[in-house]
C-alpha cells in the first residue's frame, strides 16, 4: 500500500475567493490560502483544519499570523533575526550546562 505525504503551507486569508476547493462550499466570508504540495488552493477554515489535523482556532491564528507577516515584511524579517539570535543563545547556554 502506497502512502502519500501531503505538504501544507498557510499563506494567509482572502475574502476575494469565497468557495472552498476542498468541499465546494460557496459564499464563505473568507478562505485560507494554502500551498498544497506546491499548488495554491483555497479552503474554508473547517476544511483547512481537517486537512491539516489542527483545530479551527489554530488554523485561524496561523492564517492571521501569515497575513501579518505579508503586510509587515520588515517587522517579520526583524522578528526572524531576533528568533535566530535567541535560538543561538539558548544553544550556547545548553552547551554550558
Amino acid at each position: 500500500m502506497e502512502t502519500t505525504n501531503t505538504r501544507y503551507q498557510i499563506l494567509g486569508t482572502t475574502d476575494e475567493v469565497t468557495s472552498c476547493d476542498c468541499c465546494g462550499r460557496t459564499n464563505l466570508k473568507k478562505t485560507v490560502a494554502l500551498l498544497v504540495n506546491d499548488f495554491p488552493k483555497f479552503f474554508g477554515v473547517d476544511c483547512a483544519a481537517a486537512a491539516m489535523g489542527f483545530s479551527k482556532k489554530h488554523i485561524t491564528h496561523k492564517a492571521e499570523r501569515a497575513d501579518w507577516r505579508n503586510e509587515n515584511p520588515e517587522a517579520a524579517a526583524r522578528e526572524d533575526r531576533n528568533n535566530a539570535q535567541m535560538a543561538a543563545l539558548r544553544e550556547r547556554c545548553n552547551r554550558m550546562f
